[in-house]
Formats: C-alpha cells, structure tokens, sequence
C-alpha cells in the first residue's frame, strides 16, 4: 500500500513531483514541498526582490534572465507566475499563451547571472537519475509523440529537482494501493455474485444529495428566481456558504479583489460556477468520512480534485468548449466507483489490486477480469440515482476509454485529465500504471503540447488551497 500522507512520516518523492517531510501541524494534509505543493515548479529566480531598477516591458521584448517584479495574471486575472522569478524561454511561451501583453521586470543584469546558476545547479547524474526513472514508467508509450513527449520532458524536470532537493524516495515503488503488507500470492477473493445496484445500496445515503443540492439545482433552473433568490437558499445552509466563499476568494478563481456577500459571489461567477461548488461540496459531505484499509483517503481525494482542476484548465483551451467548470465536476467524481468498491467489497478488490500487480494491467481492466465490471460503471450507476446530467454519466463511464463514448468531446477531456494525473503522480485512486495513451483523443481535442505546462502551472497553483476548502483538514 502506498503510505498515506497522514501516517508517512518521512519525505517521499514522486515521478511527478515531491512532498517535503511532515510536520505536526500538517499532518493529515496534502504535503508541501518548498517551492510549492506536489507538483513542483523548477526552483528559478530565489534571490531577494530588489526595487533598484523596475521597467516595464513587452512579452515581445521580454528576454531570458529577466526577473519579474511583480506577480502575472493573465487577461482573466488567473495567477501565472511569483515576482522574484527569473523567467526563461518556456515563461515568455506561457506568457503569450495566456495573452499577456507586459510584464514589470528588476534588473535584466542580475537576473541572467541568477538564471545561469540555477541552470547549472542540478548535476548531470541527477538529470540522468531522473530520466531513467521516467523512462521506466513511460515504456507503455512511445516519446515520439509529441502529447507523450512534452509529458515526459515536464515529469522529469519535477524529479530531477525532487532528486535534487534530497527528498527520500521509495527504495522500491512497484506496489500498488491494495497490496499493503499482503502474502505475495494472495487468498483469491471471489466475487460472491457482487453487483453495481448491491454496491451501491450497501450505502443508504448514495440513494442521493442532500437536500440543499436539489433546492439549489431547482432555483438555478427557475427564471422567477434573482441572484439574491437563490443566495438566501443557499444561505440556510452556513457551511456551505462559508465554502463558496472561500472557494470564491482562493486561488481557484484568483479574482483581484476580496467577495465577502453571496449574492456578489454569484454575480461575479454565476451560476454555473455555483452548482460547480454546490456539487462537489454536497459530495464531499457523504464521502468525507469515508475510510478504507486499502486505499489512502487523502491520497484518493488529491487525486480526483487534481484531475479535476486539470479537466477545467484543459476545456478553457479547447475550441468551442462552454462552461469549463462542469469538466472540474466530472474531474472530481471520475473514480467515485472506486471509492464505493474499496469500501463495499474490500476482500474483491484487494485480488483486484493483486491481479493488477502481477498481470501488469490498469486497474480498471483487472476489476472487469475480476468483477465482470469496472468502477466507471459504478460510477455511472450512481450518477443516475443523483439524477446527474447526462453529460456527466458519460464522461464518469467512458474516461478511461472514450471511444466507447463515440469520441465525444466530454469523455475525452477527463481522459486526458485522468491520464496527466497519474503521470504527474498528484495523488493516487490506486493506479500506479501509466497506461498505453490513446492519441486519437488527444488529437480530437485540437490542442497543442504547449498547453501542458501551463496547466501543470495552474494546477501547482490550485490544488493545495482547493484540496483544504473542499476535503477539510484532517
């Protein structure tokens, strides 16, 4: 079994990035490490700020070595960048990518020097470390392929600066979330004519939201009704007040000044935005006390939010796309399955893991093998029972393979979401595989590679704020 952030006690790196050991006051909580949280940015530009020399300066002037004096923020005042950075090539293609026009700048002189330290601070064999660790979890896919390829170059950079910075990394990360402190050949659990509708009732409270979802979801929908309608409705509800709040003034929306009214809350992100919150709020309330023996809570809960921050920044890129935060939704439930399966039928799904491990096979297709359906079905199921919109069914049942879902757009964007998250190791929902990655999605997206690190960027940015507002302390 993968540690649980909340119990290991010890720094661990990842492929995708690094955690910093745990102190008393966080445990329980997702892990800092010191340039940011799980996914790390390269360490670039730390010097003290000076304010000797400040000009302001064209992205299309802006050359490497340059340090920011102030944060960037694109057109929509979503953060990009700290001031104090020292910015490179890669920062001057985000900058355009997000259509920043200027930038304020320190001294030119002084950020080149700094810049060429930290370039050349990591050691060749940390870099060849880092690369063969990489390489090894990429060998189901070929490096030829641009997605995959940029995919990689991010992945190693973040473990080369884990590798770097010293944190402890497993001797051996071959075990998967179920395997635990298990015999090498398990007992095999059999399946005890297990199915979706029995999974699902051996939780009364699944059968639906709480109530507060549906009033919310009916005022929405209801023309007679003003912001300040639906605001006093959702004002009977205090927590859930205080997390749109919060959620309204974090880092996932990064608006430039501070909400303090729920009725201005919902003028400035809508209602869209507002079932977006209602929704993942109402879940976490049924699932929040959740536990399983085999599979880390947190580590669970890091990964649905990540994918779901993912799915929101990749729809925002994508032509055509509306409501991107619906994809946030879809991100945060696309393993909610699992989770019902770890809990309901842990002896099935503790063989599930173990024939996962020793066939080398995604974890979907080993419960299938196993159970004669995957946790995408479960999810579906229970979709349904929360008279979820359609859309949403789809991409829960078809993110691992979107081409049964007619190579929907909607699918698509969660699988590639799913796919990154795993990759970049932001949390886990038990698959440790990197599978075989399906192309044609990517392509059907019409996006480019230089999207990724942007989003990778963001998600850095987001998810150790998110994952507090929505999961809680514990």
């Amino acid at each position: 079994m993968r540690p649980s952030p909340s119990t290991d006690n010890r720094g661990r790196a990842s492929l995708g990035g690094f955690i910093e050991p745990t102190t008393g006051a966080s445990k329980g909580l997702p892990q800092i490490g010191r340039n940011g949280f799980f996914l790390v940015t390269p360490k670039i530009g730390t010097r003290a700020r000076t304010r000797d020399i400040m000009q302001r300066v064209s992205v299309n002037k802006a050359t490497p070595g340059m340090v920011l004096e102030d944060d960037v923020r694109d057109q929509k005042g979503r953060f990009l960048f700290k001031a104090g950075q020292s910015i490179t090539d890669k920062h001057i293609r985000i900058f355009k990518i997000w259509g920043v026009t200027e930038i304020w700048t320190e001294n030119e002189q002084s950020g080149k020097e700094e810049a060429a330290r930290e370039d050349a601070s990591i050691p060749e064999e940390t870099l060849d470390r880092a690369e063969d660790l990489v390489r090894e979890s990429f060998r189901d896919n070929s490096l030829e392929d641009p997605f995959i390829g940029e995919l990689y170059r991010i992945c190693v950079e973040r473990t080369a600066q884990s590798l770097h910075n010293d944190w402890i990394l497993p001797a051996e990360d071959k075990t998967r979330s179920g395997k635990g402190d298990a015999p090498e050949t398990p007992p095999r659990a059999e399946p005890r004519n297990i199915t979706i509708p029995g999974l699902v009732s051996d939780r009364l409270k699944l059968a639906t939201l709480p109530n507060i979802y549906y009033k919310t979801l009916e005022a929405v929908h209801d023309p007679s009704m003003s912001l300040a309608d639906i605001a006093d409705i959702v004002s009977t509800d205090p927590s859930l007040s205080a997390k749109i709040l919060q959620l309204v003034n974090s880092s996932f929306y990064s608006l430039l000044k501070k909400v303090d009214t729920l009725t201005r809350a919902l003028a400035l992100i809508g209602t869209n935005h507002l079932m977006t919150i209602v929704t993942g709020v109402s879940v976490m309330s049924i699932f929040k006390k959740s536990s399983s023996t085999i599979l880390s809570m947190n580590e669970f809960w890091q990964h649905s939010i990540g994918c779901g921050i993912i799915a929101r920044m990749l729809a925002s890129y994508v032509p055509g796309v509306v409501n991107s935060e619906r994809y946030f939704v879809a991100g945060l439930l696309h393993d909610i399955g699992r989770l019902i399966m770890v809990q309901n039928a842990p002896r099935q799904m503790q063989s599930v893991f173990h024939i996962a491990e020793r066939e080398d096979l995604p974890l979907f297709e080993a419960e299938k093998r196993h159970l004669g359906f995957d946790h995408t079905e479960v999810g579906e199921y229970l979709a349904h029972k929360w008279n979820l919109p359609l859309s949403l069914k789809k991409m829960i049942r078809y993110h691992h393979e979107p081409e049964l879902g007619s190579r929907e757009m909607d699918p698509e964007i969660i699988y590639v979401a799913n796919f990154l998250t795993t990759a970049l190791r932001c949390g886990s929902s038990g698959e440790d595989k990197i599978p075989s990655f399906n192309s044609g999605a990517w392509m059907d997206l019409s996006l480019s590679p230089s999207v990724l690190e942007p989003v990778v960027i963001q998600l850095n940015h987001q998810l150790k704020e998110t994952f507090e507002l929505i999961y809680g302390h514990h």
